[in-house]
Formats: structure tokens, sequence, C-alpha cells
């Protein structure tokens, strides 16, 4: 021990600054939500920290070592450094360690990996950083403003880079990697942190080598290692965007080298997206672009850019988010994923676009003071002007928040802390109610008003707490069914990730289980197993163990595991609804008609089933009268995918049941998924010619003979009259308040076409 300090020497003013200031971050971090175990967000804080206080410690030794010896051995001097570095990080990680016993830590392995990779390899660069300084510098003043230009000018890159191009996470020097959007939670390190975090030591230990190699001991091997490390980082550098760490702009679009320009948009999007598919998607971005300007008000816009990836996974790969759909209005452009055509969120972030022609500079978004944004404003915006209705309405749903007493404060979300502390959904629902609200009564000049300056003071009449109250008011004379109750009970029952134990480990089990579920159960049941050992009896945890069970061929199983959830009385309704379902088809798998058909029955009857299963239910418990025909519906449904057999099970039971409505509407069902709207569109029209028994499949057929007459076009009985019919039938026929929602946004659709022709393909 004696030995170890006398080689360690004796601290700097600043290395007991670094040990004080990441001891006391530990300790606070232990109190902070998300931030409380041993994971990536920690690491993240700790690594920002050791970028500030690693570099002065190592300058200082640097400056002491320069004083000291007129060739300076530099090797055994960062290494002191280094293990400076250790002792600070040494508290915080060891109060970590400690609150396992109160905050349970999922995984310590990629814990651990994180600490390696974000703290302790930013504090070696960092390190490297100071050293080079300390052994240059003669002046302690100047050596410290040198350090502060090298690290904000760092700082100031990595904004540049995020600010300039079409990421939302960052690869740096000095926390490592900022992981982008919250909302995507499974972050784990992998391969593209690793050859960031070799990237960056390559750029600090070169030049620390070549100073060493002007005031050490051995200059010549010095030089080479030097030359060495800034050709590795060079090199580096040159294919990061194929190690993963890279994220440029020409990357990006040759990941995406399509290109389609409309009057207002230029679309780039990957080599296998279908080109009717393509120029649908650039229809969608001129007539949401239209239906915004009617609502805000006519506005200047540059021409747009929208990236549509593939998928999520190619768009995480490039962008930093997969699932998160966003827009950098500073640069007119639009990230999204090319989901299939009416697009589901596009109408959303468009409004952030068209918003930006009155939002604050630099961002265009709404903010006060350049860059304190008002997330309130900025999406309960887009919320209000999409306004998107499924059975429900963002009104109904704040509605239903209310009595369920879920609703946060609505004053808080209009301030960063509050709108991201709660749950997304929450937060985006009831500010999208509020602003559309605001909207409705007081129209679109008082809204660019509020959004523009970054807060509603001054923009409308009377006092904030007035708006609220009125809205409030309108929101508890709503009807809120029982249905719509239990699905808000379900819909908002988690909350967000700050609250929520192991966030990410969590997050990543779910996913994996989920992917593994169709080619390997029994990886799905492990994984699902893994869940239950840190979240023990979570009621979606035992349902993917009940998938795996299902899947691997032991039904019996599976009916057990259902059996017991729904004998829970924690278990929500919703839930248990639609886990009723699938105890039913597990029944009617092994041979318990009666049974299931009971409990198919009291589905139907609950004033709480949601629709997808009131819709599950009222078709099968026709294929129970149906005989032969109805055994191969039941067939198909349990065989849980459409491919050839299945077509051709759904088929037969067409013609031998010609007259069953229901069999039509599945395959005509089927077909639309599989991409086939011209085939799909005469089976779901024969559905409503020979008659559907339940309302909810008359309006689910109604909606999808809207879509796939507009996609079949005017040569196979589609085209503008064909969707305008079904269109009104709808409206005559509403399952919900959503439908008549639905049905006038395609006939504005229509409309739209009508005035401005479809381009030539």
């Amino acid at each position: 021990m004696r030995r170890a300090l006398a080689w360690l020497g004796p601290p700097p003013p600043s290395a007991w600054v670094a040990l004080g200031l990441q001891a006391a971050a530990g300790g606070a971090l232990c109190f902070v939500p998300l931030f409380d175990l041993l994971g990536y967000e920690f690491a993240a804080a700790l690594a920002l920290l050791a970028s500030l206080t690693a570099g002065p410690v190592a300058l200082a030794l640097g400056r002491r070592a320069r004083g000291e010896w007129a060739r300076v051995a530099v090797l055994p001097v960062y290494l002191r450094a280094l293990a400076w570095l250790g002792l600070s990080l040494a508290a915080p990680l060891a109060l970590i360690s400690l609150n396992a016993l109160r905050v349970p830590n999922c995984n310590w392995l990629d814990g651990w990996l994180f600490v390696l990779l974000l703290p302790f390899a930013g504090g070696a660069a960092a390190a490297a950083w100071g050293l080079a300084l300390g052994l240059c510098i003669r002046r302690r003043w100047l050596g410290g403003l040198a350090y502060a230009g090298v690290w904000l000018g760092l700082a100031g890159l990595a904004v540049w880079r995020v600010w300039t191009g079409p990421e939302v996470d960052s690869w740096n020097p000095l926390v490592g990697w900022v992981a982008g959007p919250v909302y995507e939670e499974v972050v784990r390190p992998g391969w593209a942190l690793a050859w960031s975090r070799l990237h960056d030591l390559a750029w600090a230990l070169g030049p620390l080598a070549v100073v060493a190699g002007l005031r050490g001991l051995h200059p010549q091997r010095a030089f080479l290692a030097g030359a060495a490390l800034l050709a590795l980082a060079f090199g580096l550098g040159r294919e990061a965007d194929g190690l993963g760490f890279g994220r440029s702009t020409a990357a990006v679009e040759r990941a995406l080298p399509e290109e389609l320009r409309t009057a207002h948009f230029r679309l780039r999007h990957a080599v296998g997206l279908e080109p009717e598919r393509a120029r649908l998607l650039a229809r969608d971005c001129e007539f949401r672009l239209h239906q915004l300007l009617a609502a805000l008000g006519p506005v200047e816009l540059p021409p747009l850019t929208v990236y549509l990836f593939p998928d999520a996974q190619t768009k995480r790969r490039w962008t930093g988010a997969g699932h998160t759909q966003y827009v950098k209005p500073w640069l007119n452009l639009l990230v999204l994923n090319a989901a299939d055509f009416p697009h589901p969120t596009l109408k959303h972030e468009l409004v952030h676009a068209v918003a930006a022609a009155f939002g604050s500079w630099p961002i265009r978004a709404s903010a006060r003071g350049a860059l304190w944004v008002n997330p309130g404003l900025t999406e309960g915006i887009a919320v209000a002007l999409d306004w998107p209705v499924g059975a429900l309405d963002p009104h109904t749903w704040s509605a239903a928040m209310r009595r369920l007493g879920k609703a946060p404060d609505v004053r808080a979300l209009f301030g960063p802390v509050g709108f991201w502390s709660a749950a997304a959904n929450r937060s985006y629902t009831l500010a999208g109610s509020f602003v559309r609200y605001l909207l409705e009564r007081h129209g679109p000049a008082a809204l660019r008003q509020a959004y523009a300056q970054g807060s509603l003071e001054g923009a409308y009449p009377g006092t904030l707490d007035g708006l609220i109250q009125g809205w409030e008011a309108h929101l508890d004379a709503l009807p809120v069914p029982p249905a719509a109750l239990e699905s808000a009970r379900a819909r908002f029952a988690q909350g967000s990730v700050f609250q929520r134990a192991c966030a990410h480990e969590v997050a990543g089990l779910r996913a994996a289980a989920g992917r593994a579920l169709a080619r390997d159960p029994a990886r799905a049941g492990a994984l699902a197993e893994e869940l239950l050992g840190h979240l023990p009896g979570d009621p979606q945890a035992l349902e993917l163990q009940l998938e795996a069970r299902a899947g691997a061929g032991a039904p019996a199983e599976a009916r057990a595991l259902a059996l017991a959830l729904l004998a829970r009385a924690d278990l929500l309704e919703a839930d248990r609804t639609r886990l009723t379902v699938r105890l039913a088809e597990l029944e009617l798998e092994l041979g318990l008609p009666a049974q299931a058909r009971d409990r198919l029955q009291a589905v139907l009857s609950n004033p709480a089933t949601a629709e997808e299963a009131v819709r599950a239910s009222a078709i099968r418990l026709e294929a129970l009268e149906r005989g032969l025909a109805g055994q191969r519906v039941l067939a198909f449904l349990a065989r849980g995918k459409t491919d050839a057999l299945a077509l051709l099970e759904l088929r037969q039971a067409t013609l031998e049941q010609p007259a069953w409505g229901a069999a039509w509407y599945l395959l005509g069902r089927a077909l639309w998924n599989l991409g086939e709207p011209a085939r799909a569109l005469p089976c779901l029209r024969r559905a409503l010619d020979e008659g559907l028994l339940h309302p909810a499949l008359l309006a689910e057929d109604l909606r999808l003979v809207i879509q796939a007459a507009y996609r079949t076009g005017n040569g196979d009985g589609g085209g503008p009259a064909a969707v305008a019919t079904a269109a009104l039938t709808l409206m005559q026929f509403p399952r919900f308040p959503g439908d008549l929602a639905l049905a006038l946004d395609w006939l504005e659709r229509l409309a739209f076409d009508a005035s401005q022709p479809l381009e030539a393909p």
C-alpha cells in the first residue's frame, strides 16, 4: 500500500475536487429515478463529469512532471492520471452498488460495460488531453483555459453534428453516447459504442504521444506510436458510418437512394419501397399539408425533406431513433418509418414542420429565451391538429383519464420537467386535448401567437387558470362509456420510463421475447421467466409465458396459465376480456366448444369489452354455428398467420357457405393484409352484400372497403365514387364517433384529389 501511495504521489488540488464531485454526484443520483441503478443513465452522467474533472487532474500531473524533469517519462504520469480517475469513480460506483439494496439492478453486466465504455474510457481520453496540455503549457491558468477550450470545442462539435445532421443520438468524446429519445427504451452497449470509444481514445492518445516525443525520454518510439494512433483514429473516422457510430447525411441518403419530388416535398426512400406506395405516400404529404394550412392559415415554407426508412431497425441504425418518428424543424426535415398508406403519424410530424414558420428561433419550436422549449405547446399543437381518432378521440381519452384520477396537472405539462416526467401517452393526450379546446374556441391566430412566444399567457383572454377550468368543465361533461373507461384504465396504466423498475432491461426482454415467439417459443418462454424474475407476477410476462407454451404445442398448459391469470383480482378489465377470448381459442383447440361458447358470449355481453375483442368473439361465435365452414374459419384464426394454406381454408369456407358474410370479410381482410387491395375489395363488398351480423364487423369492413377502393383505382370497381359511397355508408352506421371523423377525412381527401389531380407515376 505504501509503495502504491508513493508511486501515486501527493494528489493535486484538482484530484480532491474530482473525488468530491463524483462522490456527491453518485450520492445524488441514487435518488433520481432512472439514474438510481447501475445502468446507462448513471454511467452517462458520470462520464460527463469525468470529462470535466479527469483532464484538469492530468493537466496538473503533467505540469508537476514537467517542472521536475527536463525529459518526462510520460507513460507513468498518464497511468497515475488513470489511477486518480479510477479513485474518483470508486465512490459513486460503491454508492450505486449499495443502492441496489433499495433499487433493483436487473443487468449488472450491462451496467459495468457502460461504466467501462462511458466514464472510464471518456475519462481516459480527457486525461490524455489534459496531460498533453500540462506538458506543453507552463502557466496554470493558461493550461486550464486551454483545457476548457478543448472541452467546449468538443461539446460544440457534438452539438453541431446533431444540429446539422439527421441523427437524434450523439457519439461524442465527452459522454460517449447520448442515446437519443427517451421513448427508445431498449438501450444496451454494443460494438458501435466500443468502436466509437476506440476512435475517441485514438484521437486523444495520438496527440499525447506526439507531445511525449517532444518532451519524453524515447522520442522515436513516441512519434511512431503517435503516428500509428492518429492513423487508427483517421481510419476509424473514415469507416464510422459502416461501424455504426457515424451519422452523416451522405450515408443516410445512400441508404435511401430513391427520390420522389412533389410541389412541396422531397421524399427519400429505400429501394424496396414499391413505386405506387411511394407515390401514394408523397400524395399523402401534399394532402396533409393542405389540411394543416387550411386549419392554421397560410405560411411560407421551404421545400420539406422526408426520409422514409423501410423499418424501425434500419431507422435506428442510421438516426438513433427506431420507433420514434421525429422532425427537425430548423432543417425542414421529417424522419419517418415508411408505414402503409395513409401514413399513421405523418400529419402529427408535419404539424411541427408547418409550425416552424412561426416557431421561435433557432429551433423553430415553441420556446422562450431561444432554447427553453414549451413541450405542452410544441406537442399539443401536433396532437390537436392531427387529432387521432380510433375508438376514442383525445378529448374522450382525457375525460376518462380525469375520471380515473390518472391525469397529471395540465399546468405542469407546459414546462419540460412536468411534460417529460409524466407518462408520454398521458402528456401528449392531455396537452393535445387542451390545445384543441383553445383552437376550437379562440381560433388559429391566438394559437400561433402563443406558440411563437412559448407561452399561453397574453395570447388568450382571461387567465390560464380560467382557460383550464373551462377545458376541464368541457371534459367533465363528455359521456364516457364503460368500455372507454376500461380501455383508458389499461391504456394509461403504465407510468413513465422514470417510474419503472429496470426500464431498459425489461423493455429489451419484452422486445426479444416478442420476436422469439414465432420462431423459437422455448426461447420466448425462457425470456418470459427472466422477466418474471425482475417483475414477479407481472401480467404481461405471464401472457408471454402463456403464448410461449401455446406456440410450443402445449395448449393445456397455456390454458392453465390463462385460468390462473383470470383468477387474479388485480387484472384490468380490458385485459381480462382480451385474455378471455384467448382462453376460448385455447379451449376450441382442446375440443371444449361449450366452455369456449360461454366465454365468448360473456365477452360480448360485457360493456367494457374493447372493439378488437368484440370482433374476435363475434366471429368465433358465428363460426361455432356454421358446421364444416365454421371449423375452417376457426382453424384459420387459430393458425395466427396468413399463408397459402390459411387462404385456402378461408376460400373453401366461402364456397361451402357462400351466404356467410363473416367468412367473406375474413378473406377480404386477409388479402388486404397481404397487400392485395384489388383482390380484397370484391370479398369485402361481398361481405356487405351477404350481411354482417355484428355492428363491429360491419364498421371494420367499411373501413377496409374505403382503403381498398382508394388503392384499387377506377379499373377494378374502386375509385373515388366507391370510396365516397363506403364513407357515406360508414357515416350512417358508425361504431364510434371516430368513424365519422374517419369518413370525413376520406371525403376531404377525395375533394383534394379532384382539385389537384394525381401526377402521372
